[in-house]
């Protein structure tokens, strides 16, 4: 189910205009219409009554542990696990790819070092752990499959991944 609401958890973009999604910086009302997506995207897979469990953590992947997220508020459990665990990789995936909104994307390293900064905060802490340890097993197998192409693994200024996993 988890697997299936990643697939589809940003479906309610399709909406909007490519224009928008790619703009560097976005006015007030221009964030707020895409802060809409999770809810459109819920929207469109209301009927399907297999899927009203994925339905759920679609709708709430932008809500933050710490309950300052959107579109309900949810804090901490309260949060779909398949939501939280969406947030955490999500929010990787989009800080180690390209945006038209920043010159360079960041490093495995720079984005493990943001995911532990947010802990507790934006993201689940537990859920963060695991995920850095797993990133950490990748990155030491070799193993890049699962990252986007251009993923660079280092960091040229030194920053080291904590996170809660020891080295």
């Amino acid at each position: 189910m988890v697997l299936q609401a990643a697939v589809l958890h940003d479906l309610g973009k399709v909406g909007l205009d490519d224009s928008l999604l790619r703009k560097p910086g976005l006015s007030a009302e221009e964030f707020h219409h895409i802060m809409e997506h999770p809810e459109v995207s819920a929207g469109l897979l209301e009927g399907l009554t297999l899927f009203q469990g994925g339905r759920d953590i679609v709708l709430h992947h932008h809500e933050r542990y710490d309950g300052k997220g959107y579109p309900d508020h949810l804090e901490g459990e309260n949060i779909p696990l398949g939501a939280r665990i969406i947030a955490v990789a999500d929010s990787f995936d989009a800080m180690v790819s390209m945006r038209p909104y920043r010159d360079k994307s960041l490093t495995v390293t720079e984005a493990l070092k943001i995911l532990d900064q947010e802990r507790g905060a934006q993201f689940d802490p537990e859920l963060v752990v695991t995920f850095t340890k797993l990133v950490r097993e990748h990155v030491e197998r070799g193993d890049m499959t699962n990252f986007p192409s251009t993923v660079q693994v280092g960091s040229t200024d030194g920053v080291s991944i904590a996170a809660g996993v020891q080295a």
